[in-house]
């Protein structure tokens, strides 16, 4: 059975990241192959450079999703009696309002053996 709140939020990820810029796009994957391959990082860490490149808030999730889906980057998870569970730590958004983001992990890639980013 297909979890629908599942389906429904990859809608509207879709929908809110028909607003992003292949500027924007661009931006966020140089923001990520600038990380070490294995180096953990949130959105709290890009935030800044994404608010100077003119990155809408709201789509943000979509690029997350996107290199993701690309094998650029992935959820860091952890075990707990026999469960798995996303790790998360407190947002240190102006907005948060006690509000936790997702830690991600950068992948190793093509790229890293080419010297760097692309």
């Amino acid at each position: 059975m297909i979890d629908e709140a599942a389906v429904l939020k990859v809608e509207g990820q879709e929908r809110s990241g028909r607003r992003l810029t292949d500027e924007h796009r661009a931006l966020f994957r140089r923001l990520v192959l600038a990380r070490r391959p294995g180096e953990r990082f949130t959105i709290n860490e890009l935030r800044q450079a994404l608010d100077s490149g003119g990155v809408p808030n709201a789509p943000r999730a979509a690029l997350f999703a996107v290199a993701a889906a690309q094998g650029l980057i992935e959820q860091v998870r952890f075990s707990y009696r026999g469960e798995t569970f996303p790790m998360q730590i407190p947002s240190t958004g102006r907005s948060a309002h006690r509000a936790y983001v997702l830690v991600w992990r950068r992948l190793p890639g093509p790229h890293d053996d080419a010297g760097g980013p692309p």
